[in-house]
């Protein structure tokens, strides 16, 4: 149920794949940090950012005028962060049923991975020196 949520509501979109993949990497810390603090409401705004943000960076892509092979690593490692994120996005809203795991748990099996794609996009587009 995202009836509660303004996903309409306007967001700074990053401007550069270097900057879209640092806003990401905040907002995977974000996360962990909000559903360590059991700040639930809060880590569910990060998560739906991060969803905008990988949106943004998907596009940014598509302008970029780099190898197959690096556009389709990138791809995949955005396809996996969305993965990782829907996965959540799904758990928070989902109404707890006895044995089923919990967003924590979810978060601490998908964390791995979302590390691993966020490391795979900065290796490929390192941030812009200062």
């Amino acid at each position: 149920d995202h009836a509660g949520h303004d996903h309409a509501a306007e967001h700074d979109h990053p401007t550069t794949l270097a900057a879209g993949i640092a806003e990401l990497e905040a907002l995977t810390r974000d996360v962990a940090d909000k559903l360590a603090g059991d700040a639930h409401e809060a880590a569910d705004d990060a998560i739906h950012a991060a969803g905008h943000v990988i949106d943004d960076v998907r596009g940014l892509l598509a302008k970029e005028t780099i190898t197959a092979d690096a556009k389709e690593a990138a791809t995949k490692a955005l396809d996996e962060l969305f993965e990782c994120f829907d996965k959540l996005d799904v758990a928070m809203h989902a109404e707890a049923k006895e044995g089923a795991e919990t967003v924590a748990e979810i978060h601490a099996s998908i964390a791995a991975r979302v590390q691993e794609a966020v490391t795979a996009l900065k290796e490929r587009f390192p941030a812009e020196d200062k």
